[in-house]
């Protein structure tokens, strides 16, 4: 599944942190892929695994 379809928001007054509402997902282990570009084009990607219970 894709996130970028999600609405995304600015957590507090932080402008590094992000919240955005995920689907139910079914236990297991599954893996998060964060994307995102600089103002200067550069990409930068982070993945996270993490066990729903």
């Amino acid at each position: 599944m894709s996130l970028a379809s999600l609405l995304w928001t600015v957590e507090g007054k932080s402008t590094h942190l992000w919240t955005a509402a995920l689907p139910e997902l079914a236990a297991g282990v599954h893996t998060v892929t964060v994307q995102v570009q600089d103002i200067y084009g550069n990409i930068y990607e982070e993945k996270k695994v993490f066990e729903v219970e």
